[in-house]
């Protein structure tokens, strides 16, 4: 298995941008993986990635069948369970501009249809652990933090009320960040 894989997600328009009527500058292409960018139909560059998944409502969603959680899923999921298993550490990481669904590719929505990537995984994890041998002793080392304005957050140590201004207006530079600390030999934790 690769060491990195990277996957690029084309997000739905949203409604305000629908009542704008706009044309998609993203297209996906017949070549697995390859993704092309135009401005105004001009200036056309190609970029490859591992996995593209086509989540656009319009414009887009002619060129193949639109790719919901599930199928984030089935492509990402059972290698990052497999390498955990066989005692890798594995990262999920999800980087983009605000509002382009980063949230809800990790999270997604509290409905099985819309269960993002994470909540899969660790539903399959511990399914996959109570599957164990007895006297097998297994261990599960979670971390779930963001990086905001060079800042890192313990997203598992928030207090309701951070959790919810967070939810409806990302960080806003008040709050202490996590400290970031050096160890000589085993480097950052």
């Amino acid at each position: 298995s690769a060491s990195l894989k990277v996957a690029v997600r084309i997000r739905p328009f949203t409604q305000t941008e629908l009542d704008l009527d706009p044309a998609s500058c993203v297209q996906t292409s017949g070549e697995p993986g390859k993704l092309v960018t135009t401005n105004q139909g001009r200036d056309q560059r190609q970029f490859l990635f591992d996995c593209i998944y086509n989540s656009c409502s319009k414009a887009t969603a002619e060129e193949r069948p639109l790719d919901g959680q599930a199928t984030l899923y089935q492509d990402l999921g059972p290698e990052i369970l497999c390498n955990s298993f066989d005692g890798i550490n594995t990262c999920l990481f999800a980087f983009g501009q605000g509002g382009s669904g980063k949230s809800y590719s990790i999270m997604g929505l509290p409905n099985e249809k819309d269960r993002g990537l994470l909540l899969r995984i660790c539903d399959d994890l511990f399914k996959k652990l109570q599957q164990v041998k007895a006297g097998v002793v297994s261990n599960v080392d979670v971390s779930f933090i963001e990086l905001y304005n060079e800042r890192v957050y313990d997203l598992l140590a928030l207090s309701p009320q951070q959790w919810a201004k967070l939810s409806k207006k990302g960080f806003q530079g008040e709050e202490e960040g996590l400290r970031i600390r050096e160890h000589p030999t085993t480097g950052p934790y």
